[in-house]
């Protein structure tokens, strides 16, 4: 399955700015480029330097699912690059920010403001 994977914090930023700019319509928010989950689960293999050996292709054939699924959900995300004037993030810049946020606590630092 090919998808358009996007942090959260770059999807609430993207959103935000749309709000601000008064955007209305339909616009696509993901990554600026797609890839399949396996190619998603070694990167995100790499940049934890966990092994990306580890983690093997399976087939959406060969997993039972009650739902028929498209083998593409990229999206193309050019019209909100550009009503936003900006780039969307890449997969790997998600994936190292996701890092960042894991190496500096920011998952405490949530759960603390959720127990305010």
């Amino acid at each position: 399955m090919i998808f358009s994977p996007l942090l959260v914090n770059d999807m609430s930023a993207l959103i935000y700015a749309g709000i601000m700019r008064e955007l209305t319509g339909c616009y696509h928010l993901g990554s600026a480029s797609a890839c399949d989950k396996f190619m998603f689960g070694r990167l995100i293999a790499e940049e934890f330097d966990l092994n990306p050996s580890l983690i093997s292709p399976v087939s959406s054939e060969t997993v039972l699912s009650r739902v028929k699924r498209s083998k593409n959900t990229s999206l193309n995300t050019e019209k909100t690059a550009n009503a936003l004037g900006c780039r969307m993030p890449s997969i790997s810049e998600g994936i190292q920010q996701f890092r960042h946020q894991r190496d500096t606590g920011y998952a405490a630092r949530l759960k603390r403001l959720g127990e305010g």
